[in-house]
């Protein structure tokens, strides 16, 4: 087993907050524009007003979705691993870990750590392809590093595979 030295330290790949930043512009322009019509007293449809809504509820989620990736990471030292993202704080010694399933994603791999009382999720690197096009990369560049310490420490085999999803559990 390879040695860890001090404590290393993943992060997530960020996305561009090019989509962020237009939701957020849209948003404002349907909202100026509804408050402009309704100033003027003019009769304001029912669908403009849930298009309007419709549109912050998409801007506040983009938002809080590219908050938890700023605030996302995994330590891992040589007692055990940490996951943090703004939302969850999770740290469990190797020996805790009973089982980690390897899911097929829509851009990628998601990787879930179960332990004795609590688990978090990751996803390994992918990338969005439009046209056979790489427009963007997400997930842990080092993702598939960090499963392999984490199936390594954890002493931890592949056990089965059903529908691509691959389950490992300690022997």
């Amino acid at each position: 087993m390879s040695e860890i030295v001090g404590i290393l330290e993943y992060r997530p790949i960020l996305l561009s907050r090019r989509g962020e930043i237009t939701a957020w512009a849209l948003t404002f322009i349907i909202f100026v524009t509804l408050v402009t019509l309704m100033l003027f007293n003019v009769s304001v449809p029912l669908m403009a007003i849930l298009l309007g809504l419709f549109f912050l509820l998409i801007s506040c989620s983009i938002s809080f979705g590219n908050w938890l990736d700023r605030k996302t990471v995994i330590l891992v030292d040589t007692d055990g691993i940490t996951f943090r993202n703004g939302l969850r704080n999770t740290r469990f010694q190797w020996s805790q870990i009973r089982e980690v399933h390897k899911i097929p994603a829509r851009w990628g791999t998601k990787v879930q750590v179960v332990a004795e009382e609590t688990g978090f999720s990751f996803n390994l690197m992918g990338e969005i392809l439009l046209n056979g096009e790489v427009k963007g990369r997400l997930g842990f560049e080092q993702g598939e590093e960090i499963l392999g310490i984490i199936l390594q420490r954890g002493e931890l085999h592949p056990e089965k595979e059903e529908n691509r999803v691959v389950y490992y559990y300690r022997q």
